[in-house]
């Protein structure tokens, strides 16, 4: 998910391309949110990653595209689900 230049666009047409209550499965390292732990962090540094996310962030996306937060891990996995 870090490497898309447009996540929203993309989680948007996962979400329009699955059944009612289908999930959509998104992998990627969750930061802290904190500038210092960013700044050190090994995952920043790989230069094909765009993006960076936490929780938070894919709450806000998920309002976006109309999904809903299945399960998240709070370290790398979240599930979304279509919102009935």
């Amino acid at each position: 998910f870090e490497h898309l230049n447009n996540p929203k666009e993309i989680l948007n047409l996962l979400a329009n391309h699955i059944n009612k209550d289908g999930k959509i499965a998104v992998m990627t390292l969750f930061h802290t949110n904190n500038q210092e732990d960013f700044l050190k962090w090994w995952y920043r540094r790989d230069p094909t990653h765009i993006s960076f996310f936490t929780p938070k962030t894919m709450k806000f996306l998920a309002n976006l595209s109309h999904l809903k937060i299945f399960k998240c891990d709070n370290k790398r996995t979240i599930v979304f689900k279509k919102s009935s």
